[in-house]
């Protein structure tokens, strides 16, 4: 956020700045009601390989692989636990996401790639690519969304570069970047 502002001269805002417990729709309301322009859902991604590492951004759309699909419904479990809610029916959930999501899925699409690139350009580990799915934390949103993983906690050596403030620098420099690099698109 203070790069946001500082580097960018934006408004941007945190949904959360402590370790409480916020659900994903809860978080994409906080970006409605603020009126964004822009919805950058930042997480630390795990597996079940220590093996498994990289980066990688997803915009919301369906899934194209099993892989895409099972992290999509182990990260939209963790609204389990912080918002009980009704036994979703995810094709009409996602049917009615899709209607208001649609007119942003080009935008939020370019700026995956923008974020991909960027932290290439930095971070010194594997790309994994832009990827679609299903997040719940993107479902809500009126505007272009994307979800970026950073790094892998399940990996031991990108969990130090994630306690690494170098490290956590260098993301911020990226998405700082990456936003540079969409407002100038699509300002003209």
């Amino acid at each position: 956020r203070d790069r946001l502002i500082q580097d960018l001269g934006v408004q941007a805002v945190l949904t959360r700045e402590d370790d409480r417990l916020l659900s994903l729709t809860q978080r994409t309301e906080i970006a409605n009601e603020m009126g964004g322009d822009l919805f950058i859902s930042v997480h630390c991604n795990g597996w079940f390989s220590q093996e498994t590492g990289g980066f990688e951004a997803y915009f919301l759309s369906p899934a194209k692989t099993e892989y895409d699909r099972a992290v999509a419904a182990a990260e939209n479990a963790a609204d389990d636990i912080a918002e009980p809610q009704r036994e979703p029916n995810e094709d009409i959930d996602f049917i009615l996401w899709d209607i208001v999501q649609n007119e942003f899925i080009n935008e939020s699409s370019y700026f995956a790639e923008f974020v991909q690139k960027e932290m290439t350009d930095r971070l010194g580990i594997r790309n994994r690519g832009v990827k679609q799915s299903g997040f719940t934390v993107l479902k809500g949103a009126r505007m272009p969304a994307v979800l970026v993983e950073t790094a892998f906690l399940s990996n031991p050596d990108e969990e130090q570069l994630l306690l690494s403030e170098t490290f956590q620098d260098q993301v911020a420099e990226g998405i700082v970047e990456a936003v540079r690099k969409f407002r100038e698109k699509f300002e003209k």
